[in-house]
């Protein structure tokens, strides 16, 4: 796909963050914060062993070559700690593009997602041919709602049992949210 990367996944720092590539080495820390009780509420699946979160890796830094998805690790700037992470998964024709987030609850409240995905969302529309942006979230995240809100995403509407979650094993309603580069 050429979204005039030349397949390299950038490195972005911002104010407070850096989002890299993900490394083998980072597997411990994403299992932790993917294990998280209350993002379980929201979040559809979760590595439950150290092998799952090294194999979700792997899918990752393969995924880097073909810039089908790029999914950041969130650092905190102050000491390099793994916080989160962040991505887009970009459709066959290189013009839409759904992100996804997560955060260890250690670092919810302060503006730091946003932060990140004010970063990926100009990365998008600024250096690849993506037009629209969209998000799914549950009906009833009113975090990850209010985000998409600051973010200046608009509410599409609600798929009934449009999601499937493997942690409950159970179909979902999800909103869907869009923001358009135009």
């Amino acid at each position: 796909m050429d979204n005039n990367t030349n397949n390299a996944v950038p490195y972005i720092e911002t104010e407070r963050l850096r989002l890299r590539k993900f490394k083998i080495e980072d597997s411990a820390e994403y299992l932790k914060y993917h294990n998280i009780k209350e993002s379980l509420t929201f979040y559809d699946w979760k590595p439950d062993t150290l092998a799952d979160a090294q194999q979700d890796i792997r899918l990752m830094i393969s995924d880097y070559d073909e810039m089908s998805r790029i999914q950041w690790a969130i650092t905190n700037k102050e000491n390099n700690t793994l916080i989160g992470d962040c991505g887009v998964l970009i459709d066959t024709f290189g013009l839409k593009g759904e992100i996804n987030y997560i955060l260890s609850k250690d670092y919810w409240g302060l503006g730091l997602m946003a932060e990140a995905l004010n970063s990926v969302i100009s990365y998008c529309f600024n250096e690849t041919k993506i037009l629209r942006i969209q998000a799914l979230t549950r009906p009833d995240n009113d975090s990850s709602s209010r985000l998409l809100k600051r973010l200046g995403f608009s509410l599409e509407g609600l798929l009934s049992k449009y999601g499937y979650s493997l942690v409950t094993n159970q179909p979902v309603d999800l909103n869907m949210w869009s923001l358009l580069k135009d």
